[in-house]
């Protein structure tokens, strides 16, 4: 493409949760040792496949603005081998001119001139040491995991990867996806290491419905945000749900039918173009440490929330209540939501159809019962009381400071907690 919620020990502590039934929700432990916010992105994209800059550019794009692990995801790659990219355009050019800039003539290495001017895009393993900090800047081995199902599209980000995922297309959407899902999780097994398979930006490509993704257990982290936030993969339209919508549906679609496989919401920028795409999106982990192994059990736990600006001091369960707390920037004002789906939720539902009456595919029409604000809070600070009228809470906090697209659109900043399912 071109594109467990939290038992909070003290407030200066942050977001602590570890999966464990607490009060009757499933919810959060402590952490042990001093964890720490760790900054990430878990789907970038290099020369290796299609994107602009080449990976060690990437990988100090990052560094510099205060990430602290990137996951590189090139599509069906993981950086090792051989591979020669062609500068056949002004934009090439302009990427092997930075790139030549920040390492050098001696590192870069250029085959031919003109028309049959080619560059070596280094392995990770080679250019690893050049730019990686122990403590501040890790590189994470990844790989989009790239299929399409006739039409459709159904891609998965591969996290903490040893070995190329070799894509399998199945008989339909679900197989397909749940296909690279079950091997990455193999492959960890295997290799007794940590690994990570997240669904991406399923309303891009006509990639996977909710209908497809809630009965699969396999399906626990997807992108609630995918590239550029006010992109409409993102924030729906008439005829597409929004992300937030897919993920409440799921969840109650999910937990109504018994089966509680929680769903992790991951906000990645999906970088295609640093000056463009670079920074968009990005995901808090909490963890004591910064490496693959800690970062990615940090997710599986649901110790992180997603965001695309908003940065958040505390969040989760202490007492009962679901807390959050922002970090604020000055000049910019927040609204706090508290979001969940009553148990005696509306489940009518139908099909959706243009103004001529003609059906829409593969978009229903859900209850707005689904997904409901259940308590707003102007400010930085809010606490909701869960009882066990709801199926899950999550929060999202908005703020008042937008993210303006070249063409004028505008949509605010915002951050998402993982949910709490009771």
């Amino acid at each position: 493409m071109k594109k467990k919620s939290g038992l909070t020990a003290n407030l200066s502590l942050g977001l602590l949760m570890v999966s464990v039934v607490i009060a009757g929700c499933k919810t959060s432990g402590v952490f042990s040792g001093q964890p720490k916010w760790w900054k990430g992105v878990t789907h970038v994209h290099s020369t290796w496949s299609d994107g602009s800059s080449y990976p060690e550019v990437v990988a100090n794009w990052y560094k510099q603005r205060g990430y602290n692990f990137i996951v590189v995801t090139d599509h069906d790659t993981i950086q090792a081998g051989t591979k020669w990219k062609k500068v056949q355009s002004k934009s090439a050019e302009s990427s092997l001119a930075a790139y030549r800039s920040a390492f050098g003539d001696k590192w870069v290495e250029v085959n031919g001139a003109g028309k049959d001017c080619t560059v070596r895009c280094r392995q990770l393993s080679e250019y690893r040491d050049k730019v990686e900090k122990p403590g501040q800047f890790i590189i994470v081995r990844g790989e989009e995991i790239t299929c399409r199902n006739d039409k459709r599209n159904a891609h998965v980000v591969a996290v903490n990867l040893a070995e190329r995922i070799e894509p399998k297309v199945g008989k339909n959407v679900v197989e397909t996806f749940e296909t690279s899902i079950n091997s990455v999780s193999a492959q960890g097994q295997r290799l007794k290491r940590k690994t990570l398979p997240i669904l991406c930006h399923p309303n891009w490509g006509e990639g996977p419905s909710v209908e497809e993704v809630w009965p699969s257990s396999r399906v626990r982290y997807f992108e609630v945000v995918n590239g550029l936030a006010y992109n409409v993969w993102n924030t729906g339209d008439r005829n597409m749900l929004s992300m937030d919508k897919l993920w409440d549906i799921a969840l109650a679609k999910r937990i109504q039918a018994g089966n509680r496989t929680e769903l992790f919401g991951i906000a990645a920028d999906d970088m295609h173009r640093l000056d463009i795409e670079g920074g968009a999106g990005w995901i808090m982990v909490k963890c004591s440490r910064l490496d693959p192994e800690q970062i990615v059990t940090a997710i599986d736990r649901g110790e992180f929330y997603a965001t695309t600006g908003v940065i958040l001091k505390d969040v989760g369960m202490k007492e009962g209540k679901f807390r959050v707390e922002v970090q604020p920037e000055q000049g910019v004002t927040y609204t706090i939501q508290f979001i969940g789906t009553p148990r005696d939720y509306d489940k009518s539902m139908e099909n959706a159809v243009d103004d001529g009456g003609k059906l829409l595919s593969p978009v229903r029409r859900y209850s707005q019962d689904i997904g409901k604000v259940l308590q707003e809070t102007k400010g930085v600070q809010a606490s909701y009381t869960m009882g066990s009228a709801e199926l899950y809470v999550r929060a999202k906090v908005i703020s008042s400071k937008l993210i303006t697209a070249p063409n004028g659109t505008k949509i605010e900043q915002c951050a998402w907690s993982q949910p709490v399912i009771r």
